[in-house]
């Protein structure tokens, strides 16, 4: 778009696909987010979680990093600084990274016991809140804003008929 001795166009969007990580095994449970500038990606494959930064025309702004975990279903939120991945299995955790996808510290567990969903929400007032799914229960837990100050975790009620016990 041209204006009076300006111009503006939009970035350049790969005419292919954009390869942006190779396994031995499956990647699934692709989960992205976007902080305004780049995304990053998270998927689970047969070594835990895989997380790699993108620019905006989907080209790789970094390496792929590994998060070690046995786990499945992750997530992934921008915060206003820094990335949030959470994911469910058998040791839910969450993990902190930087705006260009570097770890921040070490993988914080978020719940006792296996999970089979987590999604991951952020508020200024709260910080972190990660939600798992437990069946037959669905879990909130508060882990404030660096993910070490972890508060009580609730369960949600569930609405009567819902799950697999009589209320």
């Amino acid at each position: 778009v041209c204006v009076v001795r300006s111009c503006t166009c939009a970035p350049a969007v790969p005419a292919t696909e954009v390869l942006v990580s190779t396994s031995v095994s499956p990647s699934a449970y692709v989960r992205a987010a976007w902080n305004g500038t780049h995304a990053l990606l998270v998927w689970s494959d047969g070594g835990g979680l895989g997380t790699r930064l993108l620019n905006e025309d989907g080209s790789p702004a970094g390496p792929v990093v590994r998060i070690p975990s046995t786990s499945s279903n992750p997530d992934v939120i921008w915060t206003g600084s820094e990335w949030g991945v959470a994911w469910a299995g058998f040791n839910p955790g969450l993990q902190r990274l930087a705006p260009d996808g570097s770890l921040i510290g070490a993988s914080i567990p978020t719940f006792t016991g296996g999970a089979s969903i987590a999604r991951l929400a952020f508020t200024p007032a709260l910080g972190y809140v990660v939600f798992l799914g437990a069946s037959p229960d669905l879990f909130m837990r508060v882990l404030g804003p660096t993910g070490t100050t972890p508060l009580v975790a609730r369960t949600l009620p569930r609405p009567p008929g819902i799950g697999c016990c009589p209320d």
